[in-house]
């Protein structure tokens, strides 16, 4: 009986750094490419708001490594505007998205869903 009290204790520890890391909200991020007037975007994912500027940044790479705001005539990435929002729901964290691409769309931009991010 006091083995399985240590197990379940032990079980109990292993657990609980999980659970303390959970994502406390949602982060969408969106960016606009102006060379194409173009929007690119995410879906909501599981994040906590004090990793919104780190995304950002890993966000802008990802467009730059996946050839998003690469021409084939240049090697550089074309600069891009945005921003990563956390919110407290994924409906809320997609309707910032949906806002964001509705203002660029009104002024004739196009919009692309980016993939596998984060990783």
């Amino acid at each position: 009986m006091k083995l399985l009290s240590i197990a379940a204790a032990v079980a109990a520890l292993l657990v609980l750094p999980a659970v303390a890391s959970a994502a406390d909200g949602y982060v969408t991020c969106q960016a606009h490419q102006a060379d194409k007037n173009r929007v690119l975007y995410t879906v909501a994912f599981p994040a906590n708001k004090a990793d919104t500027d780190a995304l950002w940044t890993k966000f802008v790479a990802k467009l730059a490594d996946s050839g998003y705001t690469k021409s084939m005539y240049s090697t550089e990435a074309s600069p891009v505007t945005g921003i990563c929002n956390w919110e407290k729901t994924a409906a809320e964290a997609n309707t910032k998205t949906e806002n964001f691409k509705a203002a660029f769309v009104a002024k004739g931009a196009n919009t692309m869903g980016v993939s596998g991010f984060p990783e």
